[in-house]
């Protein structure tokens, strides 16, 4: 599952674009509050893994609250892109910090081995991968 970091165009043009990680000190972040306590944020970029501490703006459990208070203006979110990929298209997002993007996520179907695969497991897969399969084709869509 791949997260992006975004904030809406008018926020940036107002408090400008963080270029590294580091630059989010002078921004409001949103935090989600089941990821590490919702103020950390951890990038891989050019040289290695940097993580970013804040307090929060705004802190929220549910994604998609957080993504519509990031379109609104109220600060700079990082959520996967299958919550954010659409608004980011759209240009209701900005996509921020492309090369220090946040390390994806495994995301496993576990199942018994050596038995036939229900159907609705397979519908389950099926379905997840069209969600959450190639995020890089979900910002170019």
């Amino acid at each position: 599952v791949r997260s992006l970091t975004a904030a809406a165009p008018a926020y940036l043009e107002a408090r400008g674009r963080p270029i590294v990680p580091a630059d989010l000190a002078d921004h409001d972040c949103l935090g989600y509050s089941y990821l590490n306590g919702g103020g950390l944020w951890t990038f891989e970029g050019p040289s290695g893994q940097v993580r970013h501490k804040f307090a929060p703006r705004l802190m929220s459990n549910n994604g998609t609250a957080l993504a519509a208070a990031a379109e609104r203006g109220l600060g700079v979110v990082q959520m996967p892109s299958f919550i954010i990929g659409a608004a980011v298209r759209d240009g209701r997002l900005e996509e921020i910090l492309a090369d220090h993007r946040k390390p994806d996520v495994g995301l496993y179907a576990v199942y018994p081995a050596g038995r036939p695969l229900a159907a609705k497991v397979r519908a389950f897969i099926d379905f997840a991968v069209g969600v959450l399969g190639d995020t890089d084709a979900d910002l170019s869509r």
